[in-house]
């Protein structure tokens, strides 16, 4: 007996946020720019940018440095000149990583935006400096 076949997209809400922050990103920031990203799968699909997985899930480089708590190091270290992420992440799961107060040392300069679609904390953008500008690009999407 056939029942039948519907099919049906769904999108979590957080997959939402990530798609908003890639498409910001790709329209505002210079080409080439390295941007460190804990949840990097979809932003890093997405982008016209090299994105570089901070989580130590996809890229273990970074493990050993997350588990020294020093992050801040990992990312001076590779040229990483954004990190994005929701604010939970960067200050909540992966706070005791920077190797610094993370609300003391982004506190020092404000996000450069903040894409607030579904969680009310949003995805938050912080520039560290003029690295990563200048990489090239690792992608040819439109």
């Amino acid at each position: 007996i056939w029942i039948g076949y519907k099919e049906a997209f769904v999108r979590y809400a957080n997959q939402e946020e990530f798609i908003q922050a890639a498409t910001w990103m790709n329209q505002e920031l210079p080409l080439g720019s390295r941007i460190g990203v804990f949840n990097s799968g979809i932003q890093a699909f997405l982008s016209r940018h090299q994105v570089i997985n901070l989580d130590g899930l996809v890229n273990n480089r970074v493990y050993p440095y997350l588990k020294q708590r020093n992050l801040l190091a990992y990312i001076h270290e590779q040229d990483i000149g954004y990190v994005s992420d929701f604010y939970k992440v960067i200050f909540g799961k992966f706070g005791p990583s920077w190797g610094v107060d993370p609300y003391v040392f982004f506190s020092q300069g404000k996000p450069i935006t903040t894409l607030k679609i579904f969680d009310p904390a949003g995805i938050y953008l912080y520039k560290f400096s003029e690295q990563g500008q200048n990489a090239a690009p690792t992608s040819t999407k439109p």
